[in-house]
């Protein structure tokens, strides 16, 4: 993001200490603890934790809503570029569009988004796309829950 808050470059991920560790910490606790998959439809608050947002960004709501916004806009083309790869077998492309969505989700703590993304990066580093449309649905899915918890969250960050 260029030009963001007073003329400022914000780089990605957007945290104020170490830049993975939330999503680390959530995606280990998950899928370290043997615990059961998580539902099908999870709820907006497990999509999304929106206390740890609020520590990364110190608060600061009105960053927090550009970020959301930024995400929000950018969303249909990178999920487009993602859809055209996968159709195409485009291996390379798919490593660069999947790796662009994944900065852009890394900016919150939703791991399962991640995770998704993260996925057909390799998918697409690795050039088996054997599996990369089940994949894509995957990431479709958790990316769809973001938008929506992010629609929620945003409207808190106005208010």
């Amino acid at each position: 993001m260029h030009g963001g808050r007073n003329g400022r470059y914000l780089s990605k991920p957007i945290r104020t200490d170490e830049p993975f560790a939330i999503i680390e910490n959530l995606a280990g606790a998950t899928a370290d603890t043997g615990e059961n998959p998580p539902p099908a439809s999870p709820l907006k608050e497990e999509v999304l934790d929106k206390g740890s947002i609020f520590s990364a960004f110190e608060g600061d709501s009105d960053l927090i809503r550009e970020v959301v916004e930024l995400f929000l806009e950018g969303r249909p083309r990178q999920m487009s570029a993602i859809r055209e790869a996968v159709e195409h077998a485009d291996a390379p492309a798919l490593n660069r569009a999947a790796h662009s969505l994944k900065g852009s989700v890394s900016n919150f703590a939703a791991p399962a988004a991640f995770q998704a993304a993260q996925k057909l990066e390799g998918t697409g580093r690795e050039g088996d796309l054997s599996e990369a449309g089940e994949a894509f649905r995957l990431l479709e899915q958790q990316v769809s829950l973001l938008q929506s918890a992010m629609d929620d969250f945003e409207k808190v960050c106005v208010a």
